[in-house]
Formats: structure tokens, C-alpha cells, sequence
């Protein structure tokens, strides 16, 4: 069971009623045991911005490996829909069958470690622009193994 002041992952909303996150996360977790932050910037303090929802549905990929990592993506579907603000909005999507070439700029964001040393996580969500490898379809790396496969995010 997950205690709700806990951080434990992040995930990205992707219309009015579903998150997008890894699969890893949630590893022998009820849906019910998930309640899901929007318009969290800060992890200590006020977030007057901030809405909660709890998980009603959580949709792991069938080909998810708790080996290799290989397909480390889920689908939480939230218990009301969500209405847009300045401050909560759906992430683009790319279209299907989208391919990115090498140089692709995209963003990506997280509450994870700031370096390779310490525990230290930060006290705010970060974010970056990145772009993909070239011949790579993946455009964030999980830079923990050495290497990566298609199927990662």
C-alpha cells in the first residue's frame, strides 16, 4: 500500500481522464492505492494550484519485463475527468507512426535526482530539452543501464 505523502513516481497527463507513466511504478499496486497529484510543482509548501484524483484503472503494457526493463510503460486512468487550466494541461503526443530523426528536439521533466551522487532529490519539478540519437526511435534514455532498447521510453 502506498502512503499518500509519498512521492514515488511521475507520470505525464495525456488528455482529461489518463496519466501516463512506467510500469516499474507500479509493480504489484492496486489502482486504489494510487492518488495522482496535477499541478504539483513544489514538494514541501503550498501548490494552490493542485488537483487530486484517484486511479481508478491501471493498464500495464502486456510485454513489460520486470527483467530488462523492455516496455516500462502504464496507463492510469483517473476517477473524474480533469478540466484544463493555465496550470494543468495534457502533454503533445506525437501522431502514430510518428519518426524522429536524429537532432529531434522534445522536453522532458521529473522530480528524479539531479546528479549521479547523494540521494538528494530536488524540491521542485525540473525539466530539460533533449534531443533524440540519430537511428534511435527512443528520445529519453534510462541512462542506469548500458544499454538501451527500443522499446524504452
Amino acid at each position: 500500500e502506498i502512503n499518500e505523502l509519498d512521492h514515488f513516481c511521475g507520470g505525464s497527463l495525456i488528455n482529461k481522464d489518463w496519466v501516463l507513466s512506467a510500469a516499474h511504478c507500479f509493480q504489484n499496486t492496486a489502482a486504489s492505492n494510487v492518488k495522482i497529484y496535477l499541478g504539483h510543482h513544489l514538494q514541501t509548501g503550498s501548490n494552490p494550484n493542485e488537483i487530486s484524483r484517484i486511479v481508478t484503472r491501471l493498464i500495464t503494457h502486456p510485454s513489460y519485463s520486470t527483467t530488462t526493463k523492455n516496455n516500462d510503460i502504464a496507463l492510469l486512468q483517473l476517477s473524474s475527468s480533469v478540466t484544463f487550466t493555465d496550470y494543468i494541461k495534457p502533454v503533445c503526443l506525437a501522431a502514430a507512426g510518428s519518426v524522429f530523426g536524429g537532432g529531434t528536439k522534445s522536453w522532458i521533466t521529473g522530480w528524479g535526482k539531479l546528479n549521479f551522487v547523494g540521494d538528494d532529490l530536488p524540491g521542485f519539478i525540473s525539466f530539460s530539452s533533449t534531443e533524440s540519437s540519430s537511428g534511435s526511435p527512443s528520445l529519453l534514455l534510462h541512462s542506469t543501464f548500458p544499454s538501451h532498447h527500443p522499446s524504452f521510453l
